[in-house]
């Protein structure tokens, strides 16, 4: 019940800021784009492909027109490569 509560209180604060005319931010990209997006956390990686990818949203990001209200809160990929062994002398 509680958390049907806070869903519909969710629902409603979105309502209220579209009818103000703040969007939240639709097509967000996969990599990070640090003018729309705000990296709150990292993730390593040992694929360097996946370097700046996002691994998770953590909060929506909001638009007022053409401008940014509120960034994306995202986790990011970072790439670290796999250590290797030492040989030992």
């Amino acid at each position: 019940v509680v958390a049907e509560n806070i869903n519909a209180l969710l629902v409603e604060a979105e309502e209220i800021l579209v009818r103000r005319g703040i969007d939240p931010l639709e097509d967000s990209p996969e990599r990070f784009d640090g003018r729309i997006q705000r990296a709150t956390r990292s993730v390593n990686t040992d694929v360097e492909e996946d370097d700046l990818s996002i691994a998770e949203r953590l909060k929506k990001g909001y638009v007022m027109g053409d401008k940014m209200f509120r960034k994306e809160h995202v986790s990011v990929k970072r790439f670290k490569p796999p250590a290797t062994a030492t040989a030992e002398q």
